[in-house]
């Protein structure tokens, strides 16, 4: 199997689609400052609304990797890993496994996220473009 390549900053990558709605004279700004990223019906809205749309705009290639980082991260990083990456919109305290594991319900319908063998994945330096 080719190794996966993954980095907590492609999870950075991929909430930073949220900018537009924290800029100025943006209409849905305040719609998506209204959400309450405890409530589950807040967060299915979020990824329904914002990152599904966001996600498919995106490379096969960058999908890939991000839907791999964010079940690596399932699996294997600790919530203090996860905080040390800036997601816009979302505060670091809320970006935590649990609040990870619903985006990707709703996002990937449930799909597994075991990792079987973590021999298969390499951590790389990614940064954004």
């Amino acid at each position: 199997m080719k190794t996966i390549k993954i980095s907590p900053n492609y999870i950075g990558y991929f909430f930073r689609c949220l900018i537009p709605l924290y800029t100025i004279n943006d209409p849905e700004q305040e719609e998506l400052s209204e959400l309450n990223f405890e409530n589950r019906s807040s967060i299915r809205r979020l990824a329904n609304e914002y990152l599904i749309p966001c996600y498919q705009r995106l490379s096969i290639s960058d999908q890939f990797r991000i839907k791999e980082s964010l079940r690596y991260a399932m699996n294997f990083w600790s919530d203090e890993i996860l905080h040390t990456q800036y997601t816009y919109g979302i505060p670091p305290e809320i970006l935590t496994k649990k609040f990870l594991m619903k985006i990707w319900d709703d996002m990937f319908n449930g799909e597994d996220i075991f990792i079987n063998d973590a021999s298969n994945y390499k951590i790389i330096d990614f940064k954004y473009p």
